[in-house]
């Protein structure tokens, strides 16, 4: 009972410490999921807000260089009416010379000014190299798109003017007659100092740019930064032209119409001009701390996951080092119990059979001392020193330890069982000890006849015992 209640403690053991090991692995798996999902909103979070803060930047960046650009070019647009209104007065005596020194504060702007006939041939210049040069088709073809703007400059195309970047700017306004016949146009030929100045104040990165378009074509009059280099003069059936003509004033993610760098793009319409003014940030650049921040919170998240599989390494170690230790300890109850049961039942079967011959010699049968004793296993546990004397066997031959069926196949091949059939005497014989049953015969040797008494032992084990002649015991 005891036995079996501490088997049943045992197992649930067995059973409790699997149970744990389960649950530690579900939770360090689920911990280590926990842990990455909490990195990856981390990382969502911070790349949302870092992409905020670029679209935030460029659209302030836009909103200001529009504003800074509408009042450059209302500056340049007031003096060329103040210029064309003194022409009308007097054209006759009109002298381009002469402004130049009115308007002292375009001079940091203005390349030079021009007057041309209705032709369009230059007239008159402040650079006396580009007189009898002629302003384009691009430019009288494009006038009329902006007859609307009678008191606004028209734009012109970036015209190929001596000296000048490819990235200027035309503005003219019209000449008529009091008749209202075409005359030419007054204009100038300017780079803005704007675009450069923001540009180089508002932080667009290595690779930003700025530019000031016309929304209705996509014409690139002005850009600032690495895209300026590219051999592009608009942008039109671009994506780009698409966004910024579907608003105005918005944010759009995607490659630049100039050089196919992707970036984070915001515009802005110039107002009262058929402009708009388009800022770039360079999303690689603009997101490297969102990368730098999903690199490190990678790096922690695969360290927490390889700590909880360590932490869960030494917890599965320790529950199969203690179960195995457990098994272990139960394997050596186990077979210190069956061999000290074994010596037990030796020990009782030689205590027995010795009982039993006192009991005999009490009882006054004569003994000669030969006894073999078998244990509860039927293995020969000891005899006596004459036993193989008087059975007529060989001594080296009754070993410790040799089972009933082996001896009885000595005494039949030494002629002690008389003619019988071995095998099935030894069945027969096996059979009646097994059954515990008692039993006499006769004993044949070359000394003559001995008779052999067989007594079961309780508990299991045979005595075998020669009568008919007296002697001393000795038990191995």
């Amino acid at each position: 009972m005891m036995r079996r209640g501490a088997e049943q403690r045992r197992n649930r053991i067995e059973t409790g410490a699997t149970l744990v090991l389960g649950v530690a692995a579900l939770a360090a798996f689920g911990m280590i999921a926990l842990v990455w999902l909490l990195s990856a909103s981390m990382i969502d979070d911070r790349t949302a807000a870092v992409r905020l803060a670029a679209q935030q930047h460029a659209a302030r960046s836009a909103a200001l260089l529009a504003d800074a650009q509408r009042n450059e070019l209302e500056s340049i647009n007031q003096a060329l009416i103040a210029m064309r209104t003194n022409w009308r007065a007097d054209p006759g005596h009109f002298r381009l010379d002469d402004w130049l020194h009115r308007l002292p504060a375009l001079d940091d702007l203005t390349h030079e000014f021009f007057q041309t006939d209705a032709k369009q041939v230059i007239i008159a210049d402040s650079d006396p190299r580009a007189l009898g040069l002629g302003l384009g088709s691009r430019a009288l073809a494009r006038r009329s798109t902006l007859t609307q703007f009678q008191d606004k400059a028209l734009f012109g195309p970036a015209a190929p003017v001596i000296g000048f970047r490819a990235w200027s700017m035309t503005l003219a306004l019209p000449l008529k007659t009091q008749d209202g016949h075409q005359a030419g146009e007054i204009g100038i030929f300017y780079r803005t100092r704007i675009l450069p100045d923001v540009y180089a104040g508002a932080m667009l990165g290595e690779h930003g740019f700025a530019a000031l378009i016309e929304t209705g074509d996509g014409v690139i009059n002005a850009v600032a930064g690495p895209a300026a280099a590219v051999d592009a003069n608009h942008i039109v059936h671009s994506r780009m032209f698409t966004a910024m003509q579907a608003h105005g004033d918005t944010l759009w993610t995607g490659p630049s119409a100039l050089d196919g760098v992707r970036r984070i793009h915001a515009f802005h319409p110039v107002p009262g001009w058929r402009l708009a003014v388009a800022v770039g940030l360079d999303e690689r650049d603009a997101m490297a701390p969102a990368r730098l921040f999903a690199t490190r919170a990678h790096g922690v998240a695969a360290l927490a996951s390889v700590l909880v599989l360590v932490a869960m390494g030494w917890l599965v170690r320790e529950i199969l080092f203690r179960r195995s230790l457990g098994l272990a300890r139960r394997a050596q109850s186990k077979l210190r119990g069956e061999v000290e049961a074994a010596g037990v039942e030796s020990r009782a079967a030689l205590g027995e059979a010795r009982f039993l011959a006192a009991q005999l010699a009490a009882l006054g049968t004569t003994l000669d001392g030969g006894w073999a004793a078998f244990d509860a296993n039927l293995d020969l546990a000891g005899v006596s020193p004459s036993f193989a004397s008087l059975s007529g066997l060989a001594a080296e031959s009754l070993v410790r330890g040799l089972s009933l069926d082996g001896f009885w196949r000595l005494a039949a091949a030494a002629g002690a069982l008389g003619d019988v059939d071995i095998e099935a005497e030894v069945d027969a014989r096996l059979a009646s000890a097994k059954a515990e049953q008692p039993g006499s015969e006769a004993w044949h040797t070359a000394a003559g006849v001995v008779e052999l008494h067989r007594l079961p032992l309780t508990g299991g084990g045979l005595l075998l015992v020669f009568t008919g002649h007296g002697g001393g015991s000795e038990w191995a």
